[in-house]
């Protein structure tokens, strides 16, 4: 009888859970529906939809890139750039958050339009918006040494993780997907074998030792790794 109980407790759980999951993806569509109004500020900046994305406190961990809290930034908008800002990054929902105060004072957060925005400086990382198809836009982390370019795809997943007794909804830690642009042609690289392919057999093993040598391993690479990764293939006869 305990259990049959047990497993009429879960069924009903994972019933719920079901309707948790709705409410946590659907909330976003419909926070996309709410424009912001006429504010007495920049429109060419202040001219996206509110955020109301806020998941039930039972989930653990969040959509964000860092964390929770807003960080200064700064955004290039049609060439033109605004400083000081309040900015954060939803890599779940793939939007680029702004908190601001209105001239009441009221606090709000915006979500920027990803159309207008050219580019934007956030926790020591520069991104870049880039145009896939109509309405269709991705978010890439850039890192750069002349020609050479490695963009980093920022994700988060939302899962489920079930026991007999307990269900949890989590957000993943980001997930990255890694591409580098060279000679003009954009190609993803998945591991450190996938990047030893793209050079020619003496390159790709100066790479390698390289590589082995600083015991790197291309997904688990820091900004300041990447960026010397760069500066060495730069480096390569006839990289």
């Amino acid at each position: 009888m305990r259990l049959i109980a047990g497993l009429w407790k879960l069924n009903i759980s994972k019933g719920i859970s079901f309707i948790i999951l709705f409410s946590l993806l659907s909330s976003f569509a419909i926070a996309q529906s709410i424009k912001v109004s006429t504010l007495g500020l920049d429109d060419r900046l202040y001219n996206g939809r509110y955020y109301t994305y806020f998941p039930p406190k039972e989930v653990r961990g969040n959509q964000f890139l860092i964390e929770k809290l807003f960080s200064n930034a700064t955004v290039w908008i049609n060439g033109a750039e605004f400083n000081n800002l309040q900015l954060n990054y939803d890599v779940f929902n793939q939007e680029v958050l702004l908190a601001f105060e209105t001239q009441e004072a009221a606090k709000r957060v915006i979500m920027l339009s990803k159309a207008h925005i050219d580019s934007f400086h956030f926790d020591n990382k520069k991104f870049i918006i880039e145009k896939l198809g109509k309405d269709d836009y991705a978010i890439f982390q850039r890192i750069k040494v002349g020609e050479l370019e490695l963009n980093i795809y920022w994700s988060k997943r939302l899962e489920l993780q079930t026991s007999l007794n307990n269900i949890q909804y989590f957000f993943t830690n980001p997930q990255r997907g890694i591409y580098i642009i060279k000679s003009q042609n954009k190609t993803p690289i998945r591991n450190n074998r996938s990047l030893y392919k793209l050079f020619q057999k003496k390159q790709a093993s100066s790479l390698r030792k390289y590589m082995r040598s600083n015991k790197l391993k291309l997904p688990k690479m820091n900004d300041s790794q990447y960026f010397d990764l760069l500066v060495f293939i730069s480096k390569l006869p006839n990289a």
